[in-house]
């Protein structure tokens, strides 16, 4: 958990800012993935999280529980395996080539999963699963977990490669 704390805080440097996006233009509707969320499905969220969602437009990864703001990187993490609809390719606006569970990774994301890792993840089609296990599409066998290279790379732990 404490390392799920630290890569969120990685990634949270947007956060603030999406907050406003997701927020902006929607008349109290919570979309993710496309669907606009029934109010029992928003009761679902405040009674697992504990906390009402902000109405805006969010992508979400059912595999491994990222989230963001359509249009924008993964902000932070929910419990994997909800049912909010199809993750769509452009969710974050990507553009490496990159993809990650069907989603194109956009640059600033790539850059911070890449130094988490100590290297450029290459073009390709990858996924990731909800323990931060991670590997090539089609083939089961993770290749590297994202928990342990974050670890790596804030507590200066890296494996010469």
């Amino acid at each position: 958990m404490k390392m799920l704390r630290k890569i969120i805080s990685i990634l949270g440097i947007f956060g603030l800012m999406l907050l406003f996006l997701a927020s902006s233009g929607q008349k109290n509707q919570i979309i993710i993935n496309g669907i606009v969320l029934s109010e029992t499905q928003v009761d679902k969220i405040e009674k697992t999280y504990n906390i009402k969602p902000r109405p805006g437009n969010y992508w979400y990864d059912a595999k491994s529980g990222l989230y963001g703001v359509v249009g924008y990187p993964a902000y932070s993490f929910m419990l994997a395996g909800h049912e909010f609809g199809k993750l769509d390719r452009k969710a974050s606006n990507g553009n490496t080539g990159v993809i990650i569970n069907g989603r194109e990774l956009p640059q600033s994301e790539w850059v911070v999963w890449s130094q988490l890792l100590g290297y450029w993840i290459q073009p390709g089609s990858y996924w990731l699963d909800h323990n931060g296990n991670a590997g090539y599409e089609g083939n089961p066998i993770p290749v590297v977990n994202l928990y342990v290279g974050a670890e790596e790379c804030i507590y200066g732990r890296r494996r010469r490669r």
